[in-house]
C-alpha cells in the first residue's frame, strides 16, 4: 500500500457544521483537511495533527464529541481510528515486546475512545484466571501482581464468553472487588469489554471505563474488536515465537554436549516461563526396575519430586506412569476425582496438584524412553496451544535423550572393552597420563602433602591361547570374563582394573605409600586362580 488516505474529504462544503458557525467544528475541519492523502510511512504526522491541538485535547470528553454534528464526528472519530489501528500493528510488527504492545494499546483505546481507564488482561496457562498485563493509571508492581480467578468471578467468565460486552454501574462494582484489584473504575459509570480471541479460544479481555454513562457506539465497538484482533495475532506470533526459540535453545544444548539432565532443566524453565501457572517435569525411563526416575522438575515442591522418583509403570499410575505404560499422552483435568490417580490422589493434592497432563516420548525403534508432563494447580482442561507444548517438548526431549544414548554408546565402545565390560588400554593410560602430570604433582606440594602415590600391576592368563586353539575362542571368552570376576574380588572399587588387550590386564591401585599393598593384592589373585574353573563342562586351569 503505497498510502493511507486518513479522509476523503477535499471540500469544506462537506462539512454542514461548517455553516452553523461552530467553531470547534471549523477547527476539526481544518485538521482533516490538513492530513488528506498522508503516505502510510507517515502516518504518525496525521495522528500527531488529531492529538496535539490544546483546544481539543483540553476540552474533548465522549461526551462533548458525542455532542458534535455527525458528519464533522465520524470524519474526527474515523480519522483517529484508523491511525491508531495502524499505528498498534506496525509497532507489533516492529517489536517482541508484548508488555510495551500492551501498554501502547491501553493508552491508545483511552485516548482515542477518549475514555478514563483501560486494563488489558490475558489469559493464563491453566484457561482458569485472568492477569493484567497492562492498565492506564497503574503502576507496574500492580499491574504483575493482579490476577483474577474465573472460578472466583463467574461475571468475568461470562465477558470471555462474549464477542463484546457492555455493562453498567453495578457490574463494574462487582469488577471492583478484592478479587479482581480492577483500577482506575471507582468512578466509573460504563463500560465495555472486547475479547482478544485467538484461533482455538479467547486469549484475554480488553476493557474500557467511563466516568459519564454514554455508551459504546457501533463505530467504537469495531475499533476496539480491530485493536483486539492485532493484539491475538501478536500473541499467537509470540507464542509461535517463543516455541521456535526453545526449540533452538534446546538443540543448540544437545549439539554442544550439555548434560541431559541439565537440557531438561533449560526445557522445562523455558516452558514454564513462557506460561505463568504451568509446572513442568522430565521423568525417564529405567527398563531395568521398569520405573520412572531420575527426573527433571525444577519448580514443583520438592517433596513432590522425591516422592515421585521409581515411579512404576503401570495402569493407573498417575498420568505419567499410565502414559509410560500405554505409549500414548494422558490427559487428567482433575485429580480428586480420575481413577488413574487413585493410589497418588492423597499425595497429589497434598502438594496442591490439580492437573497432569502427560506425553511420552520415543526412541527412533519405538521404545518409550519417559515422559514430559505438564501440571497445574487447579482443576483444567489443555488447549490446542498445551497440545502443541506437549508435543514439542516431548520430540526435543525425544531427539535430546537419544543424543545422550548415543554420546554414551560410543564412549562406552572408546574406552571400555565390549567383552569384559573393564576399562581399555585407551582409558588406562589415559588415567595414568593423568597421575603423572607435573601439575597434578604440583597441587599437592602446594598444600605441603607428598605426593600421591600408586601401584601398578600388570598381569596376563598363563596357556590362553592353548585355550583358545583347543576348546575354541567361545570358551576363551568365557574364561576371561570368569577372571574378570574373581579379580574384581580382589580389589577396591577405587581402583582402576583394566583390560589391555587379549589376556593382558592392569590394575591401577591409589593412595599407597609402598608396594605392599600391591604385593597383597597379587597374592589374593593368585591364591583365587590356583583353582580350576568350570566352563561348558571343561575344567579349565590358569596356573
Amino acid at each position: 500500500m503505497e498510502g493511507f488516505n486518513l479522509c476523503a474529504m477535499t471540500t469544506r462544503p462537506q462539512f454542514p457544521s461548517i455553516e452553523d458557525g461552530n467553531p470547534t467544528s471549523s477547527l476539526i475541519c481544518h485538521q482533516m483537511t490538513s492530513s488528506v492523502a498522508i503516505p502510510t510511512q507517515n502516518f504518525s504526522v496525521g495522528l500527531n495533527l488529531l492529538h496535539t491541538n490544546q483546544q481539543i485535547n483540553q476540552t474533548a470528553t465522549r461526551a462533548g464529541v458525542n455532542s458534535l454534528p455527525n458528519a464533522s464526528k465520524q470524519l474526527l472519530m474515523h480519522a483517529k481510528y484508523q491511525a491508531t489501528i495502524i499505528t498498534l500493528g506496525q509497532q507489533a510488527l516492529a517489536t517482541a515486546d508484548l508488555s510495551r504492545l500492551f501498554h501502547t494499546a491501553a493508552t491508545l483505546v483511552t485516548e482515542t475512545l477518549l475514555l478514563d481507564s483501560c486494563s488489558i488482561w490475558t489469559v493464563r496457562s491453566d484457561n482458569l484466571s485472568l492477569q493484567r498485563v497492562a492498565s492506564t493509571g497503574s503502576s507496574p508492581e500492580l499491574i504483575d501482581a493482579s490476577k483474577v480467578s474465573l472460578q472466583v468471578q463467574n461475571w468475568i467468565r461470562h465477558l470471555l464468553e462474549q464477542d463484546q460486552s457492555s455493562f453498567s454501574s453495578p457490574q463494574i462494582r462487582e469488577l471492583q472487588s478484592d478479587d479482581c484489584q480492577f483500577s482506575g473504575v471507582r468512578s466509573a459509570l460504563s463500560g465495555t469489554s472486547v475479547r482478544i480471541l485467538g484461533q482455538a479460544s479467547p486469549l484475554g479481555l480488553v476493557i474500557g471505563y467511563a466516568t459519564n454513562d454514554c455508551p459504546i457506539n457501533h463505530d467504537e465497538s469495531q475499533f476496539l474488536q480491530a485493536i483486539a484482533q492485532v493484539l491475538a495475532v501478536a500473541i499467537e506470533r509470540k507464542r509461535s515465537e517463543e516455541l521456535l526459540h526453545t526449540q533452538t535453545q534446546v538443540l543448540e544444548a544437545v549439539t554442544s554436549g550439555v548434560p541431559l539432565l541439565e537440557v531438561f532443566e533449560n526445557l522445562c524453565l523455558l516452558l514454564e516461563q513462557q506460561n505463568p501457572g504451568a509446572l513442568c517435569s522430565v521423568l525417564l525411563v529405567d527398563p531395568a526396575t521398569g520405573t520412572l526416575q531420575s527426573g527433571v522438575s525444577p519448580s514443583l515442591p520438592q517433596a513432590y519430586t522425591e516422592g515421585i522418583e521409581g515411579l512404576l509403570i503401570g495402569e493407573s499410575a498417575g498420568s505419567c506412569g499410565t502414559a509410560a505404560y500405554r505409549g500414548e499422552a494422558v490427559f487428567v483435568n482433575d485429580i480428586a476425582s480420575d481413577p488413574l490417580w487413585e493410589k497418588f490422589r492423597d499425595f497429589a493434592l497434598t502438594h496442591n496438584i490439580r492437573a497432569c497432563w502427560s506425553s511420552p516420548f520415543f526412541s527412533q525403534a519405538g521404545e518409550v524412553l519417559g515422559t514430559f508432563a505438564l501440571y497445574h494447580q487447579v482443576v483444567c482442561e489443555p488447549s490446542p496451544y498445551h497440545l502443541q507444548i506437549l508435543k514439542t517438548a516431548a520430540h526435543l526431549a525425544s531427539l535430546a535423550t537419544e543424543r545422550h544414548h548415543a554420546s554414551q554408546q560410543l564412549k562406552q565402545q572408546a574406552l571400555y572393552d565390549d567383552l569384559t565390560g573393564l576399562p581399555n588400554r585407551v582409558f588406562f593410560l589415559e588415567k595414568l597420563s593423568q597421575k603423572l602430570q607435573p601439575e597434578s604433582i604440583h597441587k599437592h606440594e602446594s598444600l605441603f602433602q607428598k605426593p600421591e602415590e600408586f601401584a601398578i600391576l600388570f598381569m596376563d592368563v598363563d596357556h590362553f591361547k592353548l585355550v583358545n586353539d583347543s576348546l575354541g575362542h567361545s570358551v576363551g571368552d568365557q574364561l576371561l570374563i570368569a577372571i574378570v570376576h574373581l579379580i574384581k574380588r580382589c580389589i577396591r572399587s577405587t581402583d582402576t582394573f583394566a583390560r589391555l588387550g587379549g589376556d593382558e590386564f592392569a590394575i591401577l591401585i591409589e593412595q599407597v605409600e609402598n608396594t605392599a599393598p600391591a604385593q597383597v593384592v597379587a597374592e589374593r589373585i593368585r591364591a583365587l586362580l590356583s583353582f580350576p574353573l568350570m566352563l561348558q563342562e571343561h575344567e579349565v586351569f590358569t596356573q
